[in-house]
């Protein structure tokens, strides 16, 4: 095994740590807070630890890229994170457009009672 064979397995092994260590951070961490921001701690933990990993795939993808022939196993995975993270982003903006492009709710009804004068 090469150097850069072993960086490109090093790399692809860091990448899982830090896609498979966003959900667990989901799980594992307490959410703190009060009201609207409680659980906002998990919420960006998971966004940072998805970012490092986005930010691991694209070397990964890269040197898979280049150091691997076509059609083999290594060069195939190499493309996963970055099509992971892609998948991810796109939830995120589908789920975002939806909210934005939904119809406003009908007020609720006043349950406040008239004060008689």
């Amino acid at each position: 095994m090469t150097r850069t064979t072993r960086l490109f397995w090093l790399l692809a092994a860091l990448w899982a740590l830090l896609w498979g260590g966003s959900f667990a951070a989901v799980w594992l961490t307490e959410p703190t807070g009060d009201g609207f921001t409680r659980g906002l701690d998990r919420l960006a933990r998971f966004a940072g630890l998805q970012a490092a990993a986005g930010m691991t795939a694209v070397p990964l993808w890269l040197g898979g890229r280049r150091r691997f022939p076509r059609g083999t196993a290594p060069r195939w995975l190499s493309r996963v994170p970055l099509l992971l993270a892609a998948l991810l982003l796109g939830f995120v903006i589908a789920v975002t457009l939806w909210a934005m492009l939904q119809p406003p709710h009908a007020p609720a009804p006043s349950t406040i009672i008239p004060r008689a004068e």
